[in-house]
């Protein structure tokens, strides 16, 4: 995989690993949207 696409990876990662904690209790469904990110993110 190149670069831009790592790094992007890497962004998406970062962002749904504040989604899940932050809005946990808040905004749930926004909470499961990270977790989703996460799932996508880590199966490659």
């Amino acid at each position: 995989m190149s670069w831009p696409w790592e790094r992007g990876r890497a962004w998406a990662f970062q962002q749904a690993m504040g989604a899940v904690w932050y809005y946990a209790e808040t905004n749930r469904a926004m909470s499961r949207m990270g977790r989703r990110t996460l799932d996508r993110v880590l199966g490659g």
